[in-house]
């Protein structure tokens, strides 16, 4: 059933554990939508939890019970309440035991990501999904479906129909100058930065598995991956404070790190991680048998290559006509309605009982990469195997569906 036309609308109870920034815009959406029922919120801070159920309330809804008695008060939340779903927006370290605790008590549960920080995390949450069929998944990362005003499921929908060829290298990653950042959060920090690795993998593998087909007919085999020296942000806190507060920085990761992932069927992945230097922002370039596609700031917006039908053989051009053709059915679909495609998706899955279409085993792929990348360059970058979450399931497990959940 198309998801845009789905007769079931059975209530959706959810829990929210985290109501910061990203809580408060995932709180938002879901109050939204018709039929979906915030039944409880937990945070540690009492301030943000009132301001959260007043959000709730204010719609004309009934005041969610709270939960707020400690870091660990989830715990609780998921035990006491009768919930279809947790919804977790706390800071990265805890996203696996929310989920864990919300699958052990009968909830599903969508993270922000990452979903896990280690590997043993990540095989806990697919061992307890197997085990209970609750699933945790990263349902609410937005970039295939939200960002670049559908350019990314326009492109998945143009590679689907061929118009690349097969596809044998993309080149994606988080590149993003947050120097002030990171400075204020290593100033009120007491430790030094942790090991060098790719810190920020979900935002581009969520486009990036649908379009390899990773998990759904390949997977990854193994990873390679390499850090910079730490001279940028080294130079960027000791202009700002001085020479001191340069030390925690030389001591710490990479600027950059840059890391090969390599699939059983012999495609590979570029991944890039910077947010230690002045730059730009992302761009990314995927390579077919017949073409390529790219984007990046500075270019009057995506360009493409195809072999034999581009007009300038070895020139690029305006992808815009190709994307007219091959627009994802889902744009339009979704044409008018104000809640985010994210949402749209995630509480159909809910009512009809089936998994988002960025899976448990697609969500934990693309969190692992984060621990498997710090192996790698703790080991003089030597190559690491990629552990096969889906347990073989893989090779007939069909390609992501967006036009059905």
């Amino acid at each position: 059933m198309s998801t845009m036309q789905s007769s079931n609308t059975r209530p959706v109870r959810l829990g929210f554990v985290g109501l910061g920034a990203r809580g408060v815009y995932h709180l938002k959406a879901a109050i939204a939508v018709s039929g979906v029922e915030v039944a409880a919120l937990c945070d540690i801070d009492a301030a943000r939890l009132e301001r959260a159920a007043g959000l709730v309330s204010g719609t004309g809804n009934a005041v969610p019970k709270r939960y707020g008695n400690g870091e660990k008060d989830y715990e609780r939340m998921c035990g006491e309440e009768t919930l279809d779903a947790v919804i977790c927006s706390t800071p990265r370290q805890s996203h696996a035991a929310v989920c864990l605790a919300a699958n052990r008590n009968g909830k599903h549960a969508a993270s922000e990501g990452p979903l896990a920080l280690t590997l043993d995390d990540a095989w806990a949450l697919i061992e307890t999904y197997e085990k209970t069929r609750k699933w945790s998944a990263l349902a609410l990362e937005t970039t295939l479906l939200e960002e670049e005003n559908g350019n990314n499921l326009t492109l998945l929908n143009l590679v689907r129909n061929g118009l690349l060829g097969d596809m044998i290298h993309c080149e994606d990653g988080v590149l993003r100058d947050r120097r002030a950042v990171k400075l204020r959060e290593v100033q009120r920090s007491t430790t030094a930065p942790g090991d060098s690795g790719n810190f920020a993998p979900d935002a581009p593998m969520n486009r990036l598995i649908p379009l390899m087909d990773i998990n759904h007919g390949d997977r990854f085999d193994f990873l390679m991956s390499v850090s910079s020296r730490p001279a940028a942000m080294a130079e960027f806190a000791s202009a700002k404070f001085g020479k001191e507060a340069a030390a925690k920085f030389r001591s710490g990761p990479g600027d950059y790190n840059a890391s090969i992932l390599h699939t059983v069927d012999g495609k590979l992945v570029t991944l890039n991680y910077d947010t230690s230097t002045p730059n730009p922002r992302e761009f990314c370039r995927f390579q077919g048998t017949k073409g390529v596609y790219m984007s990046a700031p500075g270019l009057p917006g995506p360009m493409i290559y195809i072999d034999g039908i581009s007009v300038r053989p070895h020139r690029w051009e305006k992808v815009d006509p190709y994307f007219a053709q091959h627009r994802h059915p889902l744009l339009g679909k979704a044409a008018g309605n104000r809640t985010p495609l994210t949402w749209q998706l995630l509480v159909v899955a809910l009512r009809e009982g089936k998994q988002p279409y960025f899976d448990v085993y697609d969500s934990v792929t693309s969190s692992a990469i984060i621990s498997l990348t710090q192996k790698s360059v703790s080991n003089r970058s030597r190559p690491v195997k990629f552990p096969d979450f889906t347990r073989g399931q893989w090779k007939t497990r069909k390609p992501i569906d967006l036009l059905v959940v």
